[in-house]
């Protein structure tokens, strides 16, 4: 997929997302095409939802790709990790908003790639060994996406949401 493709995908996702009963001439307008480039190009609303499943799928899997445990310092990974899932804060919101088209399968090396971390992390005494690894993953998605997700609705602000997000999972929120 070439990067003009993913960018069209990442701002018709971001406009889907926004405005989720538009029609295909109003989400071909928020985005800067003609409904007939859009209709070219993707067909049916249905066949866009299937590329930026598709494109959030690869983006997530490949996230990790030069991210090499052994090399890394565990708290500069952690908040990387952070980073790199802001940086694509629109294909998360996009799966966010559709949780029951997601087929989990697509998403086992991702979620294997952080439980691996997170082992890796408490073999090197970063994280608490009381919870497993599956805990921990499922609770750093779940806190990433949903800090996310209500920094794009504006429930929160986006101003240091990373730092934010990374403080709640790292140091919890009691005073």
């Amino acid at each position: 997929m070439d990067t003009k493709n993913s960018e069209q995908l990442k701002a018709l996702a971001g406009a889907m997302i926004m405005h989720p009963r538009a029609t295909l001439q109003e989400i071909a307008e928020l985005v800067g095409l003609s409904r007939a480039t859009l209709h070219r190009t993707y067909g049916t609303r249905e066949r866009i939802n299937e590329q930026i499943f598709s494109l959030a799928t690869k983006t997530l899997n490949e996230l990790f790709n030069d991210i090499n445990l052994e090399e890394n310092d565990i708290e500069k990974t952690f908040l990387g990790l952070i980073e790199l899932h802001y940086e694509h804060q629109t294909l998360l919101r996009f799966l966010c908003a559709n949780p029951t088209a997601i087929d989990e399968s697509k998403f086992e090396a991702y979620m294997n790639w952080l439980n691996r971390f997170f082992i890796y992390g408490q073999r090197k005494g970063y994280f608490k060994l009381d919870l497993n690894a599956n805990v921990l993953t499922e609770a750093f998605v779940s806190l990433l996406y949903g800090l996310i997700e209500s920094a794009g609705r504006g429930r929160i602000a986006k101003t240091n949401l990373t730092e934010h997000i990374a403080m709640c999972f790292l140091k919890g929120t009691k005073a």
